[in-house]
C-alpha cells in the first residue's frame, strides 16, 4: 500500500502566508512563536524588544530562557493552559533581554499550528511607560515632575549598539 501523498501548497496559500509573515513584521507588537519550547519565528518588534541583532538570532532560543527566572514556573503553567485551548493573559511579567536587561510586558498567548505542528503564538507588549505612569500617579505626583528622570532611565535601557 502507498502512504498518502501530501499535497503541495497551492499558489494561493503561498501567497496568504506570505501576506500574513508580512503583516506579522509590520506589527508595533512583539510577536513570537514557539514550538516544543524553542522560538521558531519573531517579528521585527520581537526581535527589537529582546535586543537581538536579527530574527536569526532569536530561532532555536529556549522560550523559558527568555523570562526573568521568577516567572518560569508560572510560565510554563500558562504555556500548558495554552496548548489546552486557552487564551492567556498575563498583564505583567518581567522578560530578559538577550543581554540580559529585565523589561515589563504584558503577554497574550494562544495554540495554534504552526507548519504542521503544535505551536504557542505569544503577543508581548511592552508596559514601563504604563507601569511608571501608574507608580508616579500613586506616590502623589500628578504632574510627573519627579517621575520623569526615573522614567527616561528605565525607557533608554542599554545601548544596541
Amino acid at each position: 500500500m502507498k502512504p498518502p501523498r501530501q499535497r503541495k501548497p497551492t499558489v494561493k496559500v503561498k501567497n496568504a502566508k506570505a501576506r500574513y509573515r508580512r503583516f506579522l513584521n509590520i506589527l508595533p507588537d512583539a510577536i513570537l512563536v514557539h514550538c516544543g519550547g524553542k522560538c521558531v519565528f519573531a517579528n521585527t518588534a520581537a526581535v527589537s524588544l529582546f535586543g537581538a541583532a536579527s530574527p536569526r538570532k532569536m530561532l532555536g532560543l529556549d522560550v523559558l530562557d527568555l523570562l526573568h527566572p521568577d516567572f518560569g514556573a508560572f510560565v510554563q503553567q500558562r504555556i500548558d493552559a495554552a496548548y489546552g485551548g486557552e487564551l492567556e493573559k498575563i498583564p505583567e511579567i518581567k522578560i530578559l533581554r538577550l543581554d540580559g536587561h529585565p523589561v515589563d510586558v504584558e503577554i497574550m498567548a494562544m495554540a495554534i499550528n504552526y507548519h504542521g505542528l503544535p505551536a504557542i503564538q505569544v503577543m508581548l507588549r511592552e508596559i514601563t511607560l504604563q507601569k511608571c505612569s501608574s507608580e508616579a500617579a500613586r506616590s502623589g505626583d500628578l504632574s510627573g515632575s519627579q517621575g520623569k528622570p526615573q522614567l527616561q532611565g528605565a525607557l533608554s535601557g542599554p545601548s544596541l549598539g
